[in-house]
């Protein structure tokens, strides 16, 4: 194969084609995208990378491509969104047709070149392509319906091809499914509208309808990546929002090019179809902006209403079911607004009460509460322009994240409260401590509890409880005082033995580290310690790790399952040299792993002479010995007999014995001369009585 310089094929103006490709924070994706170019048969192409201010390797990646292949050209700007990068490589561009790549994408073997070979054999302005879904590493079709058989290879005027696309659902507005001829787009002087998200909804519709010869085949050529982190996902509603009036916007500008009683009457109707459309998705999104700030405009919404009786029969009717789903987000919308939770509360907000904003509820239903059941020290309001005012915001955990705007930062003073169902305690965001840190209170509700009394009257009074100005207890591992420690309920029978917890303690976990009485009981011996360093702790808790962060002590965590651990360790096997550590922090591990005896011996051995090992397990006062059995192995069977699906065995009142059998001295924190503060020793369980042993090396 030849292989032409950039320079040789830009000298004597034949470059076939250009691949302009907008870069940003990619870097993961960078190499398949470019890999995939590099296999086009005997393409004379220039790919120019447009790094869009990236700040991860992006830029270096495509750089070290361009010094290996000088047919890649590279340029750096600051962050101006894809439609600034992709308008820059349309500056630089030489080739005599163009296509857009998305960088996190990657096309088919020959496929450009199949599509170069078509356009240039029919002379064609705008040539189109298939294209497949890429979604959680599977290939998926388009969500739009096939392309119609009659239209395939024969060159239409690309009004014509645009209605017939339109009309059979199978138009694509993404600008990567297409080949353009350079001269034409310069021609129309076609450059995509800058600052706005959704801007392939104006360039798609716009260079089409302008095209002379366009031609549309039957050829696979894209697959398209879909991630959590692409603009389209992460981008805020209110951005969103914005540029789809834009968008609209410019396309009744482009339509009112032509008369629906004209010869592009019915071209007409059609770009009226694909605009109200974009007004249904834009509507909709307004049902979801609790934002009192931002003016909705009908805008030229309502242009149909004066328009609809030009109209031909089927877009009219088309447009019509748009039209009204689109006045249901309105309506949703206005209803909101005129709400008792979002009308004068401005005026109300005079009264001195304190205001609690609910950024969003469960499926965002309405509150259903009524205005004479909310304490009356609190207002309460669902208008997000009251952010940085309220005294605390409540997030309904499990459905957030489509809700969280972008950049959104606490306010110095305000409380962020998170609360959930039990029954949804399995929900990724509650189990992920980095998300429970950023809030201040984490509350869980019993379904039943839930019926009974509306949650957010209970969040305030629990809110009133916990922030009061009395402070009644203390938690020694994040080192706040506050009201009352929270309920700690369990609902997962499929995991836990729910009977063992109906007795326990109730007002037992710290709302702020999620701590319980064994983490706190620890945490106050230890600060009678001076051990800052050679701290190794087995299944290390969180609320553990922020006491000894907040004393800027050093540790290392070790766990053989959990990837987030310093050390992949298993405890019956401990890879470590001898005498290593001064502390060890072993809770609730032992009743986990098969040899319980084996894992003391290690720890031992590891342990400093002059070491302490700091040790809790579940205990069942009623049992003198250790209860295990390995005949029982179902999740259910365990559940019974050891009180959890993950526990091999629970443990007596000899385990002081086994602690001195394997070689320790062992004393017991005595509970009863804890301070007052620290309420609540027996829970969450009933084998959680707590008592913590502290364990020596009898030599």
């Amino acid at each position: 194969m030849i292989i032409y310089t950039h320079l040789e094929m830009e000298k004597n103006n034949n470059i076939d084609i250009s691949i302009i490709i907008p870069v940003y924070n990619v870097e993961e994706f960078l190499p398949e995208c470019i890999d995939s170019l590099m296999q086009q048969g005997v393409l004379r192409m220039e790919i120019i990378l447009v790094n869009d201010g990236s700040y991860d390797s992006s830029g270096v990646i495509a750089d070290l491509y361009a010094s290996r292949d000088n047919r890649i050209r590279v340029i750096h700007q600051e962050n101006r969104g894809a439609s600034a990068a992709r308008n820059a490589g349309l500056k630089l561009a030489h080739g005599r047709y163009i296509v857009f790549i998305d960088s996190d994408d990657w096309v088919k073997k020959d496929s450009i070149y199949e599509l170069y070979r078509e356009a240039v054999n029919h002379h064609a302005d705008v040539v189109m392509g298939k294209f497949s879904y890429f979604v959680q590493n599977e290939i998926i079709d388009s969500p739009f319906k096939p392309i119609p058989k009659e239209i395939l290879n024969i060159l239409f005027p690309g009004k014509e091809c645009f209605i017939r696309l339109v009309t059979n659902g199978a138009y694509s507005p993404m600008p990567f499914n297409y080949l353009y001829r350079r001269n034409y787009l310069e021609k129309i002087q076609a450059r995509f509208e800058e600052g706005i998200i959704f801007e392939d909804e104006i360039w798609t519709s716009t260079v089409i309808c302008q095209a002379e010869r366009m031609l549309v085949v039957d050829i696979d050529f894209y697959f398209y990546r879909q991630r959590e982190g692409s603009v389209m996902r992460s981008s805020s509603l209110i951005k969103r929002l914005d540029s789809y009036f834009i968008v609209t916007e410019k396309l009744i500008e482009f339509s009112d090019r032509f008369d629906f009683s004209g010869e592009d009457g019915e071209l007409k109707n059609w770009l009226y179809v694909n605009i109200y459309r974009i007004y249904t998705d834009a509507f909709s999104l307004v049902a979801k902006i609790k934002d009192s700030s931002i003016m909705v405009t009908r805008s030229h919404f309502d242009r149909f209403l004066r328009d609809c009786w030009e109209m031909m029969p089927v877009p009219q009717r088309i447009c019509n079911k748009y039209y009204r789903i689109a006045e249901t987000g309105l309506k949703k919308y206005t209803d909101w607004r005129t709400s008792e939770w979002v009308a004068s509360i401005n005026h109300r907000i005079e009264s001195g009460k304190k205001l609690m904003l609910i950024y969003n509820t469960v499926q965002d239903d309405d509150l259903y509460l009524q205005a004479k059941g909310v304490p009356a020290d609190w207002l309460i309001t669902t208008d997000r322009r009251y952010f940085k005012q309220a005294d605390a915001v409540v997030f309904y955990l499990p459905c957030l994240y489509q809700e969280l705007e972008n950049d959104m930062d606490k306010p110095e003073g305000q409380i962020w409260i998170s609360w959930h169902l039990v029954t949804e305690n399995d929900h990724p965001l509650i189990n992920n401590q980095e998300i429970r840190e950023v809030f201040d209170l984490c509350i869980s509700y019993q379904q039943e509890e839930a019926q009974k009394k509306h949650i957010l009257t209970s969040i305030c009074r629990v809110t009133d409880e916990i922030l009061s100005e009395t402070d009644k207890v203390f938690c020694p591992c994040c080192g706040k005082s506050f009201g009352r420690f929270v309920n700690f309920e369990y609902n997962r029978p499929y995991l836990y033995d729910i009977e063992r917890f109906k007795y326990a303690y109730k007002n037992i976990e710290c709302p702020y580290c999620f701590s319980k009485p064994r983490q706190r009981i620890a945490c106050y011996y230890f600060d009678s310690m001076c051990v800052e360093e050679g701290i190794l702790m087995f299944g290390a808790e969180y609320s553990m790790k922020k006491y000894f962060d907040r004393k800027n002590y050093r540790y290392t965590t070790a766990d053989l399952f959990d990837r987030a651990a310093d050390l992949t360790i298993d405890i019956q096997d401990i890879q470590l040299p001898d005498e290593q550590w001064d502390l060890i922090i072993c809770n609730h591990v032992l009743e986990h792993v098969t040899d319980y005896k084996k894992a003391l011996i290690e720890i031992k051995r590891i342990l400093k002479k002059t070491g302490i090992l700091e040790i809790t397990v579940p205990t069942d006062r009623n049992s003198e010995t250790v209860y295990e059995d390995f005949n029982i192995t179902t999740a259910k069977d365990r559940i019974k007999a050891f009180g959890q699906s993950d526990h091999l065995r629970i443990f007596g009142n000899d385990f002081e014995n086994i602690l001195s059998s394997a070689g320790f001295f062992v004393d017991i924190v005595d509970v009863n001369k804890l301070p007052a503060e620290m309420v609540g020793v027996i829970g969450p369980a009933n084998y959680d009585d707590n008592r913590v042993y502290i364990c020596r090396k009898n030599g």
